[in-house]
């Protein structure tokens, strides 16, 4: 079974501290439980803030063997919290409410065969850059470490400390600390400071698992050791018997401090038990304050709840004057009877920073705040009366709330409320005996009835209709009188009125509710002339004649025509209109116009006329060439029997005008394009039509084509060059049997040969004329044919010779490329691969016309992966086994750490062919001749990862 419990004592130190969330202390202990099981706890620290709550998740602790390998991983989750604040117990002092430490206790059963002896270890870097009294504090890392007896030999339990060390330690205050422990076997246990165990970096701040003991210590800076590890005099010490941590500290900061217990049983040592923590000395603060107020007044009964408003105190004195005390921080006292007390309060009666507060307590119950009221409507004012009663001494003030933001002092005040609603009136009443009291009550104002009403715009001789729009917040209105302005008026909620002439008028409603109240509201309303409209007189037209209709614009008038069929610009006066009638018959339309002046209209129309449309047109005839051309015309379109036409067909005709409707037999003397009108008239509207009749002369015939010869198979673009004043149709004979009726064909020649092709010709118009022909011969050229084998297809990376042999045929030269970025002209060849992946092999081979084939294959070299570091090395500069390189294959990626002695990083680097030079300083001095530890971490090509940790000598 494993329990987890978080705790953390909440603080954001002074601003020396970090705010980072770091190590600051911890423990491991055990108890044997029988049948070889333990119970092991393991307690962990963290500084840090309340938004920053960090802990390895998920986190373990390890138990090796006694001789060093690894027996169990213990992985735990964080599941809960609580909160340990920081203890002061002189009462004269108070922490800075600034500090914060996180915990975590990890409770864990294990089984442990018997037959060796255990390590139980945890180890997580790192510390407080803060801390003054380690060397490099933000790089140190810690270890917890628990030493567990063979089980078969000894069932012991470990000590463990009783109580949570100290947090914040003020300053030139008497530290008396009891850092005893408890063993559970009765063990005798001697108590001593020592030194903290050292372990993790932050290069591998959680190593996983970490390395077996034995572990070396922390390294304080002087003046601090493990027995004088604070600024402190007298100095720390702890009891070795009783396990008492003593001392005055004299300067603020944080410290590292280890308390060691060690257990004999029989005389003979049997175990250590350790356990370090990060001390914070602190300026505590020493400002006790002795407070209440000065006066208090009872009006309700005998009882007093005193208010204590103290700082910085613990232990509290007070006498209530009637003869009883009490040690309570805020107690609640009931006088016998009324009267006037005189109280005193001592705040850490006794101690040096003692101090004392007094007040005035008067006890006079019996003040009944009162008063009456009638409502009435808003506007109105409203008369309050007080009836409050006291029976000690007499009612000397009161003060008036009515709810809308006003108030009064006198006794009886008058109020008026200008809006309707519930309002909370609150009275508050003070008598000769300095009680004072208040009552609240609602008061109900009636509403006023907001009058409004809407009305339609009139016209001369229009009627008018009111929409009544008062509204009420409560109640209902139960009359309305309206007046219009003249003799005339009504009592209906919506009523309708004809007002006798134009000009402006003054309506008046009054509206009454079942509360009496009431409210007048008028409105003026115009009543306008009625306005003028104009059509213009009855027309015939032609179809598609654009005519202006309407009338000149009057000033302030709006027009509106319908319909709008024809219409440019509906809105104006006299807008542009254009109709069509494509019937056989005159087709009448009439429009209507709308003028508007300030609301009121008025209407006119006028007949439009249309004769039936006149729409001349030629059917298009296609052309013919210079000889024998004879065209015979129609005259198309719409028109009347009555019509009369108009042939115009140009100078180079014969003839050149005719006036007959189908005129035939008319000739062109020349070559290209001739324009030919028709113009037609009816009922004095008429019509116009334009063609244009083209004469051809005879077409030539030819072309180019892109090649005329190259390899098999050879791609051929033909472009048509023909001169023609028509549409041709095209015949292409490639000479291999195969045709293209297209006018750019592109054709593909194949086996070799010489192939002629020839391209036919002929107008679509001028029919009986003779095709035309060109021609022109193509030539194709053989090819070569590659081949090449590539054996054997697979080698591993440590033998990576591919033999290649060429197989290609009726080639004049030949290139080998082996994918590798390397070629050769030899195409029978061996070659090294110097890379594992995969190969792609590309043979091209060419013939005496420059003709080109290729042929490809693929290989592979697998990857292997090797590992090799050597064990000295010589930087004197003789050029010989200067540079200490770690060397391999099949690594993707690499890392190198050198450390000396004392565990210090002295070079890095994560480029495998970048080795140490044997300097350090960054390259500023040469490192000393000793032995160095080095860490290599590696992911090879297979994506396993990999540790090494070995020595080099350094020999000069």
């Amino acid at each position: 079974m494993k329990k987890v419990f978080i705790y953390f004592l909440v603080a954001l130190f002074l601003p020396v501290f970090s705010r980072g969330t770091h190590i600051v202390g911890g423990e491991l202990f055990y108890q044997c439980l029988g049948g070889n099981n333990y119970r092991i706890t393991f307690k962990l620290y963290r500084d840090g803030c309340p938004t920053c709550y960090i802990f390895d998740h998920p986190s373990s602790f390890y138990i090796f063997y006694g001789n060093g390998n690894l027996y169990k991983q213990i992985t735990f989750d964080i599941t809960d919290s609580i909160n340990v604040p920081p203890i002061i117990n002189n009462p004269c002092l108070v922490a800075p409410p600034d500090v914060i430490v996180w915990g975590i206790e990890i409770d864990t059963v294990v089984y442990l065969p018997p037959g060796s002896d255990y390590n139980v270890v945890y180890q997580r870097c790192c510390r407080n850059n803060t801390i003054v009294n380690l060397l490099d504090p933000g790089g140190t890392g810690s270890t917890y470490m628990e030493h567990i007896p063979d089980p078969a030999t000894l069932c012991n339990s470990s000590p463990y400390f009783n109580v949570f060390p100290p947090i914040a330690i003020c300053v030139g205050d008497s530290l008396r600390f009891d850092h005893s422990a408890t063993d559970p076997d009765g063990d005798s246990l001697v108590y001593d400071l020592c030194t903290p165990y050292l372990g993790a970096d932050q290069f591998d701040p959680m190593p996983t698992p970490p390395m077996p003991p034995p572990y070396n210590f922390v390294s304080y800076i002087s003046p601090y050791s493990s027995g004088y590890p604070i600024d402190a005099s007298p100095p720390l010490a702890v009891d070795p018997v009783t396990g008492k941590l003593s001392g005055i500290p004299t300067t603020t900061g944080q410290y590292v401090v280890a308390v060691c217990v060690k257990e004999y049983r029989n005389g003979q040592l049997i175990g250590e038990h350790k356990r370090d923590f990060q001390f914070n000395i602190v300026e505590c603060g020493s400002q006790v304050v002795a407070a209440m107020p000065n006066y208090v007044t009872e009006c309700d009964d005998y009882t007093v709840n005193f208010q204590n408003q103290s700082q910085d105190a613990t232990y509290y004195y007070w006498n209530f004057g009637d003869g009883t005390t009490s040690t309570s921080a805020t107690p609640t006292h009931t006088y016998p009877d009324t009267g006037i007390y005189y109280v005193t309060m001592m705040a850490n009666p006794g101690w040096p920073c003692a101090d004392t507060a007094y007040a005035t307590v008067r006890v006079f119950p019996g003040l009944v705040p009162d008063f009456g009221f009638y409502s009435e409507c808003a506007g109105k004012p409203i008369q309050f009366t007080d009836s409050s009663t006291t029976l000690y001494g007499n009612i000397i003030s009161w003060n008036w709330l009515f709810g809308d933001g006003f108030s009064s002092s006198l006794q009886d005040p008058a109020h008026t409320y200008l809006t309707g609603g519930t309002y909370s009136v609150k009275l508050t009443v003070t008598n000769t005996k300095y009680c004072t009291k208040f009552i609240t009550r609602n008061i109900v104002i009636y509403p006023l009835p907001y009058n409004s009403f809407t009305a339609t715009t009139p016209c001369k001789g229009d009627t008018t209709f009111f929409t009544n729009t008062t509204t009420l917040a409560s109640g209902s209105v139960i009359f309305w009188s309206w007046s219009f302005g003249s003799e005339a008026s009504s009592n209906e909620q919506h009523p309708w009125y004809i007002f006798p002439d134009t000009g402006q008028y003054i309506v008046n409603l009054v509206s009454f509710t079942n509360n009496g109240c009431s409210d007048t509201f008028q409105k003026i309303i115009s009543v306008q002339p009625v306005p003028v409209s104009a059509a213009g007189p009855d027309r015939v037209i032609c179809s598609f004649d654009t005519i202006r209709i309407g009338d000149l614009p009057a000033s302030g008038y709006t027009y509106s025509w319908y319909p709008q069929t024809g219409i440019m610009n509906p809105d104006s006066s006299q807008p542009l209109l254009t109709l069509s009638n494509d019937s056989n018959i005159k087709l009448p339309y009439e429009y209507f116009v709308t003028t508007e002046l300030n609301g009121c209209t008025s209407k006119d129309s006028v007949l439009i006329e249309v004769y039936p449309d006149i729409r001349a047109a030629i059917p298009h005839q296609p052309g013919q060439c210079l000889y024998g051309n004879s065209f015979d015309f129609t005259a198309a379109g719409v028109f009347g029997t009555g019509a009369t036409f108009n042939w115009n067909f140009g100078p180079n005709s014969n003839p050149s005008f005719s006036p007959f409707e189908n005129p035939s037999s008319v000739q062109f003397i020349t070559e290209g394009e001739h324009v030919v009108t028709l113009l037609i008239t009816d009922n004095g509207c008429t019509s116009n039509d334009t063609d244009t009749v083209q004469i051809y002369t005879v077409p030539v015939a030819g072309f180019t084509l892109s090649e005329k010869e190259g390899c098999n198979p050879l791609t051929v673009y033909f472009t048509d060059e023909s001169i023609a004043q028509s549409a041709l149709s095209y015949l292409w004979d490639f000479g291999d049997g195969k045709a293209d009726t297209s006018k750019n064909p592109v054709h593909i020649f194949s086996p070799e040969g010489i192939y002629n092709v020839t391209l036919t010709i002929e107008l679509e118009q001028c029919k009986g004329f003779q095709s035309m022909i060109a021609s022109a011969p193509v030539t194709v050229r053989p090819l070569p044919v590659a081949g090449f084998t590539a054996e054997p297809k697979e080698i591993s990376y440590f033998n990576p010779y591919i033999n290649f042999t060429d197989k290609s045929s009726g080639a004049l030269s030949c290139l080998l490329l082996f994918g590798d970025g390397t070629s050769s002209y030899e195409c029978t060849a061996t070659h090294e691969y110097t890379d594992t992946g995969n190969f792609i092999i590309m043979q091209i081979v060419e013939n005496v016309f420059g003709c080109t084939d290729t042929a490809i294959d693929r290989i592979r070299i697998l990857p292997e992966y090797t590992f090799f570091a050597p064990r000295a090395f010589t930087p004197n500069e003789d050029g010989i086994n200067d540079i200490y390189f770690t060397k391999g294959i099949g690594i993707a990626k690499f890392e190198l750490w050198i450390f000396d002695r004392w565990g210090d990083n002295i070079y890095y680097t994560d480029n495998m062919n970048t080795g140490w030079d044997g300097r350090v300083n960054n390259g500023k001095k040469p490192a000393q001749q000793d032995v160095y530890v080095w860490i290599v971490k590696i992911t090879d090509v297979f994506e396993e990862k990999h540790r090494y940790m070995g020595r080099v000598t350094l020999v000069k």
